[in-house]
């Protein structure tokens, strides 16, 4: 179906243990102390890719190899219930 192959590359994001001499650490979560990390880290790897994008982010066609990105996909397996502002805080990075 596909002329050439298609590459997959993930990208998993292992926590560091540090993040958890906090003893109220909240991984995935509005809470400030992990939030301003994962702000720290993810306006890198966003700075690092974002030039490498198929799309813009006003949806002007670079043609990059980077056809998705995700910035979430295991909220809620940690515990902490429902935090729409968790949400809200990656949308404005």
């Amino acid at each position: 179906m596909f002329k050439d192959s298609i590459e997959h590359i993930t990208s998993e994001v292992f926590f560091f243990s540090w993040l958890l001499s906090d003893p109220n650490m909240q991984i995935r979560s509005s809470y400030e102390g992990y939030q301003t990390r994962a702000d720290i880290y993810i306006n890198e790897v966003v700075s690092r890719v974002k030039h490498l994008q198929f799309y813009t982010a006003s949806g002007i066609a670079e043609g990059g190899p980077i056809i998705m990105t995700q910035i979430e996909n295991e909220f809620g397996h940690f515990g902490y219930g429902d935090d729409p502002r968790y949400f809200s805080l990656l949308a404005n990075l």
